[in-house]
C-alpha cells in the first residue's frame, strides 16, 4: 500500500470514529434521529474503508440498534442488534463477552417490547456464554 493509501485509510478510520462519537453525543442528548444518522453514516464508511473489520461494523450496528431502542422502535432495534450478533459470531477468536452482552441487549429489547418468551430465551443464551 502506498503512503497515500495508508493516509487515506487512516483518515477514513478517523472519520468513522468521529461520526460514531457524534452519534453517541446526540444519543446522550436524546437526539435519537441525529444519532441514527451519524451511526448509519459511520457504518457505511466502515463497510467501504474496512470491509473485513466486521467487529467495528458490529459496533456501529449496536449503536444503531440502541438508538432505535431509545426511540421505542423495537423491530428496527432488534433487526440491527441481530445483524450485529451475526457479525460478532464470525469474528475469530470468538469474543464470548461481546456475544453475551449483545444477547442480553436483545433480551432487554424483547422485554421492553412485551415479547417475554424471546426475552427469556436471549437471556438464557447470554448467561450460557
Amino acid at each position: 500500500m502506498s503512503h497515500t493509501g495508508i493516509e487515506n485509510s487512516r483518515t477514513g478510520e478517523d472519520f468513522c470514529d468521529t461520526l460514531t462519537d457524534l452519534g453517541n453525543t446526540h444519543h446522550r442528548r436524546g437526539q435519537y434521529d441525529l444519532a441514527l444518522d451519524y451511526h448509519r453514516r459511520a457504518l457505511v464508511l466502515r463497510e467501504s474503508v474496512h470491509p473485513s473489520d466486521v467487529a467495528a461494523q458490529a459496533t456501529c450496528l449496536l449503536a444503531i440498534g440502541n438508538a432505535h431502542w431509545a426511540r421505542r422502535d423495537f423491530e428496527q432495534a432488534i433487526d440491527a442488534i441481530q445483524r450485529a450478533l451475526t457479525l460478532q459470531e464470525t469474528v475469530q477468536p470468538v469474543n464470548e463477552v461481546n456475544i453475551g452482552s449483545t444477547l442480553a441487549t436483545l433480551g432487554s429489547i424483547y422485554q421492553d417490547s412485551g415479547k417475554h418468551r424471546p426475552a427469556l430465551d436471549m437471556c438464557k443464551q447470554a448467561s450460557a456464554m
